[in-house]
């Protein structure tokens, strides 16, 4: 009697599931959009998880590869009415809907934090540094791209881990047969299937399925009748395959991969932010040579009057004296030089806007301020012995013959960052992260050789399977319902083993991996050589350049005391030629633009050193924060 009332239990609900599924498929599957933001939870989850382990630390705001909604290209679009060539240069929610449209209710990005810069119709955008650091963060595409490649990575993170989860599958089918032979026979055959299968990390693979048959004449008897039938099978390497280690080794690289890409994108951060900087300075340098060029030519219009006051005329020969000549050429090529000095600050302006993801016609200038700035942190930060033009003038004509003894650059004048060689190449080798995934991909080598060395085992796996029930179609819908009955099934169970007479491929595959684990031996040892040289380079630069500010700002006196003396002698109208002015003028020029040079490649030189040795620290939001040398004296 229990038994009875059990199996119409099992009649019962299995109708109940065949229509429930059928329920389920039509009125309970996400849509598109809910697939997309689960993506987006699932990869911010990894991403989050894998910063903990990479960098010891996580960003506290989500790791979003969504474009703002305030950016400042699509603020100078719109304000400055620049022209486009279609709704993608906006970006991609400005896109028209197209008639297969997934998601016809995209949403649109969200604001992320306040806009910078300030964009007011018919005046230009003057962005600091801080700021165009941040705009490169928020507009730059080759920023976003590096972002999307650790989303990529997370990506295939989880679906790896997916291949030891429990795996649904479902499938509804329901055919009508009308056989018009004989007897008219037409009926309707249900089916419904469902199945799970779940990878184990040892190697072993489950599957179990469940199968409900509805089957209905509509003609002759009108009978009916319903299928339940189950199986379920398992197999269990035994040899090649089996092993935890071998089993997750997909599993653990892409792990792996995701560090790598987080790796890397904190590595290209520091690189941009150096670039950014880089080529800021770059356009400023530029901009303070029109300046100097526009000063030399005002200089040279005015020592042209001044020589043509001074000058008479030769009318036996009927011409100017030849140092008016020279005066006027000379003038001629100081406007020359201005105007392309002006032509040059305009290219280098509109290379610098393409980096931050800018219209190269948009309104967007440096602000000049930031060389002040520079030049007032640098003289503090190294606080330079340059002798004044009176210690110049002291020379005596005795000393002339005195014997000559070179000095060599001051050690008390240095950076603070000009530290001791060791020491920086200590802190590169602990934190270069090009270097430490070098590292770890000779580590990933090593794996390799025993998944290879895996794959030259014969194959044996041990397999079982087991089904019951019975099936139902419309030639036996007369017959009475089936049931699942474990007593009455059919099981089996026994070894499969492949002898490994074939391995032409497998052997050559396992040659190759020691092959590719001595490359990657060899690709750390050339890294960590490079990197010791970037610091030895690096070192040596700041050395350098700061002893080149130093001597072109004693140059830049020397020159402008040349000009004041010879602008002297010609006021009180003593014979000065034209060269001498003209040479004067021009080393003046020289001289500006020669400290500017030096005073930016030495900032430059200060902040590759630190992105050499790993320590310079970046925001999501483009920032730096610059390493405190004095930290390795505390330690």
């Amino acid at each position: 009697m229990v038994r009875r009332r059990a199996e119409r239990s099992i009649r019962r609900i299995s109708a109940i599931t065949f229509y429930g599924m059928a329920l389920l498929l039509v009125a309970g599957c996400w849509s598109p959009r809910q697939y997309r933001e689960k993506s987006d939870q699932v990869a911010q989850k990894i991403i989050h998880q894998k910063q903990q382990e990479a960098l010891g630390r996580t960003n506290s705001e989500a790791f979003t590869v969504e474009r703002p909604a305030e950016t400042l290209r699509r603020r100078l679009l719109s304000t400055q009415e620049l022209p486009t060539s279609s709704s993608a240069s906006y970006g991609s929610h400005k896109l028209p809907d197209t008639k297969h449209e997934p998601e016809k209710d995209y949403p649109e990005p969200e604001k992320q934090g306040e806009p910078i810069g300030e964009v007011v119709e018919g005046k230009k955008v003057r962005l600091s540094l801080e700021q165009a650091l941040q705009v490169a963060a928020r507009n730059s595409r080759e920023y976003q791209s590096q972002k999307e490649q650790v989303y990529r990575a997370a990506l295939n993170l989880d679906l790896e881990i997916d291949q030891f989860r429990n795996t649904y599958q479902g499938l509804l089918d329901s055919i009508f047969s009308a056989n018009l032979a004989g007897d008219t026979v037409t009926g309707v055959e249900n089916t419904g299937e469902g199945s799970v299968t779940r990878r184990l990390k040892s190697g072993a693979s489950l599957t179990s399925r469940i199968i409900v048959d509805l089957a209905k004449l509509l003609s002759n008897s009108g009978g009916s009748a319903v299928g339940l039938a189950a199986d379920a099978s398992i197999t269990v390497p035994l040899l090649q395959g089996a092993g935890r280690h071998v089993v997750t080794e997909p599993l653990t690289q892409a792990e792996r991969d995701v560090l790598y890409a987080i790796w890397e994108f904190e590595r290209f951060k520091r690189e941009f932010v150096v670039k950014i900087v880089s080529q800021y300075y770059e356009t400023l340098q530029a901009q303070d040579q029109v300046a100097n060029a526009r000063n030399n030519y005002r200089n040279q219009v005015l020592a042209t009057r001044r020589t043509r006051a001074m000058l008479k005329w030769d009318k036996d020969q009927g011409r100017a004296p030849g140092d008016l000549d020279q005066a006027r050429s000379s003038e001629l090529g100081s406007r020359n030089n201005w105007i392309t000095a002006k032509q040059q600050y305009t290219n280098s302006l509109d290379r610098f806007k393409i980096q931050l993801g800018l219209p190269t016609d948009s309104g967007v200038v440096t602000d000049e301020s930031e060389l002040e700035e520079l030049t007032k942190t640098a003289n503090k930060r190294l606080q330079l012995d340059i002798p004044t033009l009176e210690d110049l003038r002291g020379e005596k004509i005795s000393d002339a013959e005195a014997p000559i003894e070179l000095e060599e650059p001051s050690p008390e004048d240095r950076g603070p960052l000009e530290i001791p060689e060791d020491q920086a190449i200590s802190l590169a080798l602990t934190n270069r992260l090009d270097l430490l995934v070098a590292r770890e991909q000779v580590y990933d080598a090593q794996r390799q050789l025993y998944i290879t060395a895996d794959r030259l085992k014969p194959s044996l796996n041990l397999v079982a399977d087991a089904s019951f029930g019975e099936g139902r179609s419309l030639g036996s819908a007369d017959l009475p319902n089936a049931d699942l009955r474990p007593e009455e099934g059919g099981y089996s169970g026994g070894l499969q083993f492949d002898l490994p007479f074939e391995r032409t491929a497998e052997r050559n595959a396992y040659r190759q991996s020691y092959i590719g684990l001595e490359q990657a031996v060899r690709g750390l040892q050339s890294i960590e050589d490079r990197v010791k040289q970037d610091i030895r380079l690096g070192l040596r630069a700041l050395v350098e350049q700061r002893e080149s500010y130093r001597i072109q700002i004693v140059a830049r006196r020397v020159a402008n005391r040349r000009v004041e003396r010879t602008r002297a002698m010609q006021e009180e109208g003593r014979q000065v030629s034209a060269r001498d002015i003209n040479e004067a003028l021009a080393a003046q020029l020289e001289a500006e633009n020669q400290v500017t040079s030096a005073l930016i490649d030495y900032r430059l030189s200060e902040l590759e050193l630190q992105r050499d040795m790993g320590v310079l620290k970046v925001g999501e939001d483009g920032l730096y924060q610059e390493f405190n040398p004095e930290t390795l004296n505390e330690s």
